[in-house]
């Protein structure tokens, strides 16, 4: 996981705040397609509480075999940094918020006794992250997120 992230998601800086979160959620839906236990904590503080239910989700589908076709989540934009609510200079700060609205389309969803099911498309979410810049790198301290209707163009 850490191999493969972005030069721009190692800056600490608000594109590189804004180029982690991509990542990160990246990240979580590629290892829903390919389980490896252990990856997303190299990205996280380890005592993240929203971080463990994307974990045990990866964990779960590792242990059964279960393999996604592709990526169930998009990002489909990346707010600016904030601290309570304030826009910021992510590189001015250690502890940073970033708001993610994600969307998702119908996936197949590989069962290891050869079944395959489509998992439906749900209700599109606001990601909400928390992030932490310490020894070079973010990382994710919280991760949250609700129901979201994406704005009417």
């Amino acid at each position: 996981v850490l191999a493969n992230m972005p030069p721009a998601a190692k800056q600490h800086t608000n594109a590189g705040a804004q180029a982690f979160v991509r990542y990160y959620i990246e990240a979580y839906g590629r290892l829903l397609m390919d389980p490896a236990k252990g990856q997303l904590p190299k990205l996280e503080d380890p005592q993240c509480p929203g971080c463990k239910k994307l974990e045990r989700i990866v964990g779960e589908n590792a242990d059964a075999g279960r393999v996604w076709a592709d990526i169930y989540f998009r990002t489909l934009n990346v707010g600016e940094p904030d601290v309570e609510g304030e826009v910021i200079d992510a590189a001015t700060v250690n502890d940073i918020h970033v708001m993610a609205p994600l969307t998702n389309s119908p996936v197949v969803v590989h069962e290891p006794s050869g079944l395959a099911t489509t998992r439906a498309k749900s209700s599109d979410v606001l990601a909400q992250l928390w992030l932490s810049w310490r020894d070079g790198q973010w990382y994710v301290t919280d991760f949250q997120d609700v129901d979201y209707t994406p704005p009417k163009k």
